[in-house]
């Protein structure tokens, strides 16, 4: 009777053990359920994320917001190039900006190029035009892309520098930049011109000359007209 007491005793513990050990398990598999279910869901807040920087990387990229802001800007400024590069040249040169080019493949790409036609309305290299010709195209560029970036800021240009842009010039190119340069000034509040030609000084009212002194070093002399 003791003996076979006992040895219910002994299956009820060892049923015990089992029962415990299954209940690990079962917890065990319950927490890696938890840590499953967790992994999905972080895995699809994930791709949620990938695709809103997804969005945002085309928004931002070239065929987003800056493709839309080119396609607006491109226009103004050629159209203000083209206003003072016919000052500069008589009508002779003009500008036109491409922001799509045409591949031998006739896959259409974003670009920026810039074609110059001269007076015969020929589409020439940029290279192909003289130091003077140059210039000017970039005079023209530069100057309306300063007017557009300041008027997005919500003011005009301040202030128009042109250090020793005068050299390369012959007097028939002299003559178109000083007019030029009469055209543009009233679009800023100050005009500076840096140059070493001395048939340029009677052209402007205030001339500054500066001069430098080996024993006292640079001096300067405001003159008026």
């Amino acid at each position: 009777m003791q003996e076979s007491l006992n040895d219910c005793n002994k299956e009820i513990t060892d049923k015990t053990v089992k029962v415990n050990s299954l209940q690990e398990r079962l917890n065990e598999l319950e927490k890696r359920r938890e840590e499953l279910e967790q992994k999905k869901r972080e895995k699809s807040a994930n791709a949620e994320e990938i695709e809103l920087y997804k969005y945002i990387e085309e928004v931002c990229g070239v065929r987003g917001i800056q493709s839309v802001l080119i396609e607006e800007a491109v226009p103004l400024i050629e159209q203000e190039a083209n206003r003072i590069l016919q000052n500069l040249t008589n009508n002779h040169l003009a500008l036109n900006i491409e922001t799509r080019r045409q591949q031998q493949n006739e896959k259409v790409v974003e670009s920026l190029d810039i074609y110059i036609s001269d007076a015969s309305g020929a589409v020439r290299d940029y290279n192909t035009f003289s130091g003077g010709e140059r210039f000017r195209m970039d005079f023209a560029l530069r100057v309306a892309i300063c007017k557009l970036l300041t008027a997005q800021h919500g003011f005009g240009p301040k202030m128009l520098v042109i250090d020793e842009g005068f050299g390369s010039q012959d007097k028939e190119g002299l003559d178109a930049m000083l007019e030029a340069i009469n055209v543009v000034k009233d679009d800023f509040e100050k005009v500076f011109i840096v140059t070493h030609l001395d048939k340029l000084h009677e052209q402007f009212e205030t001339k500054i000359f500066v001069s430098k002194d080996a024993a006292s070093g640079s001096r300067f002399e405001v003159e008026f007209n």
